[in-house]
């Protein structure tokens, strides 16, 4: 059997790459702590969501159907009471 391929011989060898001496473990276990973080940070935020959730819808629908907030309207009183003007709202 003939054949114009190369013997094999030894394999050739592998070039080593910075970092990945010893090194790679440990990264593979930062990288555990660092899940294991994000999932507390989940689980501290996870009562808090459904509360920020219901104060952002109840903004926008306020700033949606609301003309005029409370501190306005009272600010607004108060300017017309001291100048003595008076507007058309």
């Amino acid at each position: 059997m003939s054949s114009d391929a190369p013997s094999a011989g030894p394999p050739a060898p592998v070039p080593s790459l910075p970092g990945l001496g010893s090194t790679w473990y440990r990264r593979v276990r930062r990288s555990g702590r660092f899940a294991c973080a994000g999932r507390g940070l989940v689980v501290l935020a996870a009562p808090v969501l459904p509360v920020f959730a219901a104060w952002c819808v109840g903004w926008f629908a306020a700033a949606l159907t609301v003309r005029a907030y409370p501190g306005e309207v009272g600010a607004r009183r108060r300017l017309e009471a001291h100048n003595g003007q008076s507007s058309t709202s």
